[in-house]
């Protein structure tokens, strides 16, 4: 009996192998339903079976990208889609890693566009984006007008001040007893989670756990689970918490950080009045060290806010009292050493929607290496009140920030003629190089040995130029554009805004810089040089309208420039 049924089982073996070529040979992809033709057939990505076995790994990741466009781009606001992972008929999860989101988002833009994310680089609104804005903003209710964050983003050109990488921590700080009763609710709520023992919390699809021998929590040993919740049961605030990703951080997750250079502030005549009259005592000598602090405690006494700011109880008005409390107390401590400081021009900013109370960055025309310097917000530890650590926090660091403006302005040679370091100049009466005369530039440096500048042109080149050859335009004296607030984006966060077609980005040059702040946004936004996002699936509705108009419009265009009768445009004008 044994050698028959040996026989028996090598047929049914035969079979099997046989009925596994047929499946391979009729295989199609679960997805598209196309076979090894359109590419290498993946097997047994999950526990399906028959049919369903076989997909395409760029299928896959097709399918994987239409699960991400779902999802709001904010890290807030990311859910973790099971259907990213785990197939949705089976329920098993996938065998090969799916991508990360930043993967995935580049998948979009393109790594071109995704290398432009760093420091010296502009992010513009796209014209349309602005468009739309500015229209659900007219069918706003007025209160609703007022407490939406869109002027931040409509003809907005945003300066990259600082790419962070991330090493997997969160810093919370926290100013408020209420908030921190709010923070406390929502570890008790994470409590009843697998794994998440009242000290944890998802952020952005990852466990985060608060991290013991830091912030509020520096007493407490690591590893002291009990410690931990004891020390946050007893918090008072204001409090910082600092939270650890449970998994190893991506290039995704890096903090990229920018500042609005087309929100200009215009404070009242008073504010110049001010400052004049300090200047006008001083009169180029050192002023009296009390002399600032008593001419504002008497200015604040005779001060009358409908007269001069504003109602301060309206935020806006509140602000430009900060903002011109810092300057004058930075103008004031910096003449200590500086006297020639109070010709340093400060233009105020709305940098972003982030911390938009505080001034957070500066940016000073001059210096070699771009044609400016960024200068980041100096933490100041004058006593225990947030108000009081604030307020210096700011004035210190407009006080480097006039500083720098000023010592690179100083004059240093008579030779210089009247351009001085980080002014705007406009080239004239070139001989040799008659094609750049009336280029404008940014004066960097005067060398004594040449007799000649160096200057910073708006394409980037860099050219030595005589004194005679520049006309000196604006930043006489040094100048200062300073940021209250800034604008913040993980990477990941970044690319999918650009994805959707909402923003472009290009490197920064000085004419981003010497630009009129009033023009800033049209002349970036017409000159070509940003790059944008291909229509793709993740591309919002109204852009991919506005691309197939601009599609339909152009070739009437396009004759009516003569091109299609092989004229050239004429771009003498341009």
């Amino acid at each position: 009996m044994l050698p028959r049924a040996l026989s028996t089982f090598k047929v049914l073996r035969v079979r099997m192998e046989k009925d596994e070529e047929d499946e391979e040979d009729e295989a199609l992809c679960r997805y598209c339903f196309d076979g090894s033709d359109e590419g290498d057939l993946l097997k047994d990505i999950c526990a399906c079976s028959g049919g369903q076995r076989w997909v395409h790994l760029h299928c896959l990741r097709r399918w994987q990208r239409m699960v991400m466009v779902s999802q709001p781009t904010h890290p807030a606001f990311y859910e973790d889609d099971v259907r990213y992972h785990k197939c949705n008929v089976c329920a098993a999860e996938f065998n090969i890693p799916p991508p990360t989101r930043h993967e995935l988002m580049q998948s979009f833009t393109g790594a071109e566009i995704a290398a432009l994310i760093s420091e010296g680089c502009v992010i513009g609104s796209h014209r349309v984006f602005s468009d739309e804005l500015e229209r659900q903003m007219e069918t706003m209710h007025p209160i609703q007008r007022l407490m939406t964050g869109y002027p931040h983003w409509i003809k907005g050109v945003y300066l990259i001040v600082d790419v962070r990488e991330d090493n997997g921590r969160i810093s919370l700080p926290v100013r408020t007893d209420a908030s921190l009763d709010r923070v406390r609710q929502r570890f008790q709520a994470e409590a009843e989670r697998s794994g998440y023992d009242g000290i944890s919390l998802e952020v952005g699809g990852k466990k985060h756990t608060i991290l013991a021998g830091v912030g509020s929590f520096e007493e407490v040993k690591d590893g002291d689970v009990e410690g931990i919740k004891a020390t946050l049961a007893a918090l008072k605030a204001p409090a910082m918490l600092v939270l650890a990703a449970e998994t190893e951080p991506d290039c995704g997750e890096d903090s990229v950080t920018a500042v609005n250079m087309c929100r200009p502030v215009q404070l009242p005549p008073a504010a110049a009045q001010h400052l004049d009259a300090l200047n006008e005592r001083s009169n180029g000598a050192d002023p009296d060290p009390l002399a600032g602090i008593r001419d504002m405690t008497e200015w604040m006494e005779k001060f009358e806010d409908t007269e001069q700011f504003g109602p301060l109880d309206e935020a806006k008005n509140a602000l430009k009292l900060d903002m011109h409390l810092a300057q004058y107390r930075a103008t004031w401590e910096v003449m200590k050493k500086y006297p020639g400081v109070r010709r340093v021009k400060v233009e105020h900013f709305i940098g972003g929607p982030c911390e938009s109370d505080d001034l957070m960055w500066c940016v000073v025309p001059g210096g070699m290496k771009r044609g400016w310097t960024v200068v980041s917000r100096t933490l100041a530890e004058d006593g225990s009140d947030e108000s009081v650590k604030r307020a210096a926090s700011n004035v210190s660091t407009l006080v480097s920030a006039m500083t720098l403006a000023h010592t690179r302005a100083a004059r240093r040679d008579d030779a210089q003629g009247d351009v001085c370091g980080g002014q705007t100049v406009r080239l004239r009466n070139l001989q040799a190089r008659a094609d750049l005369n009336g280029e404008v530039g940014l004066a960097l440096r005067y060398d004594s040995e040449s007799g000649r500048w160096m200057i910073r042109l708006r394409n980037g080149e860099g050219k030595s130029v005589k004194p005679d050859n520049l006309e000196a335009m604006d930043g006489e004296g040094g100048r200062v554009f300073a940021f209250w607030g800034d604008a913040r984006w993980s990477r990941a966060q970044l690319l999918g805004e650009i994805a959707r077609g909402h923003w472009g980005l290009c490197r920064a040059g000085v004419g981003d810089i010497t630009t009129s702040t009033a023009e800033r946004w049209e002349s970036l936004e017409t000159s070509g040089r940003m790059a944008f996002a291909p229509v793709t699936e993740m591309t919002e509705d109204f852009m991919k309208n506005a691309h197939r108009e601009m599609q339909v419009f152009r070739p009437s265009a396009a004759a009516a420039e003569g091109e299609d009768e092989g004229v050239q445009r004429d771009h003498s004008e341009d």
